[in-house]
């Protein structure tokens, strides 16, 4: 027999796959499910292309996804957003889907891109995160490379979010917010090298392991747990200036 317990959790999992953000995102997924299949079967070719050659096109993932927000927002021509309105979408949970969206292939790219150095290190070439492999080393050191990638791949995407989210989600973006995109990467990629290759091999440098290796892996959370909580932040702040924007309309 079904208890209280097992109905009143069922009822909230069959509220949360029918709730407006899901809705939402499930939307958002099919009007651009073109340009995510085609962001999917590039992620795969680069697999097969650093499994049978090099994996230089992993190391590429992160920077298309740095410029989902805009791929995905020059997609908001008329008749999407006409579509979404008449299927009763607020403007609040289109910003929400399209972040879900968004958020779904960013994290894939970045498995792609970690796979891709895990590939490396295996074939005895770590690339550009050699140094850190070798600072962290030991057994494991490969392993909690992979593991950094991810951290450091987190915050730079975060941070690009930030930037260019509010154009690219509230309102269509011109091809200025590609530009903007690409400088906040690199930029956000070289403060992020600087804050994590330095501190790794002072940290090794100084401590014995594993100390030295548990403090640079603290150190990635941190700072991911920052630039999320930041991103959630703007996130709901462009959620407010759109509902203040209706109000006055």
């Amino acid at each position: 027999m079904t208890t209280t317990a097992q109905r009143r959790t069922s009822g909230r999992v069959a509220a949360w796959r029918t709730g407006p953000t899901v809705r939402a995102a499930r939307v958002e997924l099919r009007l651009q499910q073109e340009a995510f299949a085609g962001s999917m079967i590039l992620a795969a070719l680069a697999l097969v292309v650093a499994i049978v050659s090099t994996p230089f096109l992993t190391g590429l993932a992160p920077l298309w996804a740095a410029l989902a927000w805009q791929r995905y927002g020059r997609a908001d021509v008329p008749e999407a957003v006409a579509f979404k309105a008449a299927l009763g979408i607020s403007p609040a949970e289109r910003v929400r889907g399209r972040v879900a969206l968004v958020g779904l292939e960013t994290l894939v790219l970045i498995l792609v891109a970690t796979a891709g150095t895990v590939i490396g290190m295996v074939r005895g070439d770590g690339g550009s995160m050699a140094p850190l492999s070798d600072a962290l080393g030991g057994p494991w050191g490969a392993v909690l490379t992979a593991f950094c990638v991810v951290l450091g791949s987190i915050t730079v995407l975060s941070l690009v979010g930030v930037a260019v989210g509010r154009e690219c989600t509230t309102r269509r973006p011109g091809w200025g917010m590609f530009a903007i995109s690409l400088v906040v990467f690199f930029g956000a990629s070289l403060l992020s090298a600087l804050v994590v290759l330095l501190p790794a091999e002072i940290l090794q440098a100084v401590m014995p392991r594993p100390w030295g290796t548990v403090c640079v892996v603290a150190y990635l959370l941190v700072a991911d747990v920052v630039a999320l909580l930041f991103l959630r932040a703007r996130v709901r702040s462009w959620i407010r200036g759109l509902d203040r924007d209706a109000r006055r309309s």
